[in-house]
């Protein structure tokens, strides 16, 4: 991470990151198969979670939609993307992460998507997932990471002194919001006001927060 305003190689990838890579990689490994399937049943359930967007689901503490990927697939799918987040920043490939979709697995919400209810959690999926504290840190790495790319120091709410060309805002409000959505699902104040700094920092610039006909700016604004 950034020191005293600047921005460091070897800080955009924390001490523990080789092991937890390697122990990732096992996890992901050891899966991959129960993955394959979950994630397969889900997709052949596409168009029916699609059917679902309009509707409520019957309990709405849970997610009970049967194209549901699941808890594990959720903790395995975000797994995986992370041990990318971490070469990305490795490599210095923020374009990377502006140029991937990933936002359902990595910054989950509450509410349904392209994808349906797939990724989709509910307050008893919070529940599970904050009792898991590798999917946490896994979470809380996600964000940070994210917000590098963008060019800001989520510990220290404030923009990098000398970012590369390529971390900086590539237009994306829904996914700042998804982003911040998810945080004050998964009860994470103190970084979401990080993120709601950011977002008011891009408003006061005169960025547009607007995406298909809503101003996404309100949940950054008090």
């Amino acid at each position: 991470m950034p020191q005293n305003g600047m921005f460091h190689e070897e800080h955009s990838v924390c001490p523990s990151t080789a092991a937890k890579t390697r122990k990732i990689k096992t996890i992901v490994a050891q899966s991959r198969f129960y993955i394959k399937f979950v994630i397969f049943a889900a997709g052949a359930n596409s168009k029916a979670g699609r059917k679902h967007i309009k509707t409520n689901l019957p309990d709405m503490t849970k997610n009970t939609d049967p194209g549901f990927a699941g808890i594990l697939a959720l903790k395995e799918k975000q797994a995986s993307q992370l041990l990318q987040f971490e070469e990305w920043a490795a490599a210095k490939d923020w374009n990377s992460f502006h140029n991937t979709h990933y936002d359902w697995w990595m910054f989950p919400v509450d509410k349904p998507s392209s994808h349906g209810f797939a990724w989709t959690v509910m307050e008893e999926e919070v529940q599970q997932l904050k009792q898991d504290p590798e999917y946490i840190g896994n979470y809380l790495r996600g964000v940070e990471l994210l917000l590098l790319a963008w060019g800001w120091n989520l510990q220290e709410e404030k923009l990098l002194e000398n970012p590369d060309p390529s971390q900086t805002w590539h237009n994306w409000p829904i996914r700042l919001h998804k982003c911040g959505s998810s945080l004050l699902l998964f009860g994470f104040e103190k970084e979401f006001n990080s993120v709601k700094k950011y977002a008011q920092h891009l408003i006061q610039k005169g960025e547009d927060f607007s995406y298909n006909g809503r101003d996404l700016s309100e949940l950054f604004r008090n």
